[in-house]
């Protein structure tokens, strides 16, 4: 136990609490799989040797704000009392990124590169960087962090060897494929999306449509598949019905087709790069924290139909989980002034979901809770996470 400078508390305070459940769903792997086989080395490289790297891949800059929680009767804890946290910050630092290129095999189709994150104390920051907090140190102090409550569940009553032996899974399951998902975002974006454009680069709103689009799409295939809508080979109705044909089907037997499909898919760089829950802290989906509070709240709230939405219009739509993930992440679809339009919100909301929940759960293995165990060869193995969870190759 001691003092630690702020970013280090930070660090430790997202392993004490975040505990997020994974989302269990069977999305399609090869499709997020074929977005890696087929990035560009373009976007990275400035010359078609690839010894120069393009002066925004090589270095970029994001700000991320913090919050920490200090532990104010450090002796009473260690005595066995119960514990008193206070909430400091904000603390907003700026992210500095730096790639250098190492080796470019035009044979392989193949880049490698190394990656350096440095933390900076914005000069825009309310609050000191430097300010000193309090934390328990969990490796060293099992007992005492299993009596603060702060521990992962089912773990409290464990030895020591038990509780470090789940915090470390955790940290493999959840926050690798986090991890792993938020730099997925946080490239293709850099990237402009050009695998997906002709090679040509294009800004960021446009970038994040065409994302939102590509996941959209992936669902669309994937609910006819799986036949979603129970219509699949019914007299009258094409061999495998789609989302986008179900919902507009269900209009035109109403009187009118508003629905767009796919093209209903909004700007999505607030959620990638702004979003921010109403306490303040930062959601945002090319950070870990916000593809696990994503990846949990799409799990523990599942989409909503029309009529859910609908049920809910005297309360402002607060109770919904899709109407509440559309605020917090920013792609609530407005048909006016007053009133959203809600078959383009849920189909954001599934495009959000199926895409990040997809690779969180599936790709990355967030959704493996007994990957040790697994004698098949199917889930996301321990050198991959952790090579994920550290951000190297």
């Amino acid at each position: 136990m001691g003092n630690e400078k702020l970013i280090a508390g930070a660090v430790m305070i997202l392993l004490n609490l975040v505990v997020l459940a994974p989302i269990a769903t069977s999305m399609v792997e090869d499709a997020v799989d074929d977005n890696f086989e087929t990035y560009p080395y373009d976007s990275a490289c400035a010359d078609s040797d690839c010894t120069t790297a393009e002066e925004d891949w090589a270095t970029s800059t994001s700000t991320r704000t913090y919050y920490a929680w200090n532990l104010t009767n450090a002796d009473e804890v260690m005595a066995g009392g119960e514990a008193n946290y206070e909430e400091l910050g904000p603390f907003e630092y700026d992210i500095t990124y730096t790639r250098n290129i190492i080796d470019f095999d035009r044979t392989a189709g193949t880049l490698t590169y190394d990656e350096s994150k440095v933390f900076t104390c914005s000069e825009t920051s309310p609050n000191d960087c430097n300010t000193m907090i309090t934390q328990l140190n969990i490796p060293f102090q099992p007992q005492v962090v299993g009596a603060t409550g702060l521990a992962i569940d089912g773990v409290m009553d464990t030895t020591k060897a038990g509780f470090t032996a789940g915090a470390i899974n955790n940290e493999m399951t959840s926050f690798s494929a986090g991890k792993a998902t938020a730099e997925w975002v946080t490239n293709t974006m850099a990237g402009g999306y050009v695998a997906f454009t002709d090679g040509q680069t294009t800004d960021a709103a446009n970038a994040s449509i065409a994302i939102g689009t590509s996941w959209y799409d992936q669902f669309d295939a994937f609910f006819a598949a799986t036949n979603g809508s129970g219509m699949n080979n019914m007299t009258g109705f094409p061999p495998t019905v789609t989302y986008t044909q179900a919902i507009q089907g269900q209009q035109a037997a109403a009187g009118e087709v508003t629905f767009a499909g796919n093209a209903s898919i909004t700007d999505l760089t607030y959620a990638f790069d702004s979003a921010v829950m109403p306490t303040g802290e930062d959601v945002s989906l090319t950070g870990m924290v916000g593809v696990m509070a994503l990846a949990g709240h799409c799990l523990a709230f599942p989409i909503a139909t029309y009529d859910d939405v609908m049920a809910d219009a005297g309360n402002g739509f607060v109770n919904v989980g899709t109407m509440q993930r559309a605020g917090i992440w920013g792609y609530t679809v407005m048909a006016s002034e007053t009133m959203p339009d809600i078959n383009a919100t849920i189909a954001n909301d599934w495009a959000v979901c199926f895409g990040i929940g997809g690779m969180f759960g599936n790709v990355f293995g967030g959704g493996d809770a007994d990957w040790f165990t697994d004698q098949t060869g199917t889930a996301v193995d321990a050198s991959t996470r952790m090579m994920n969870y550290l951000g190297v190759d």
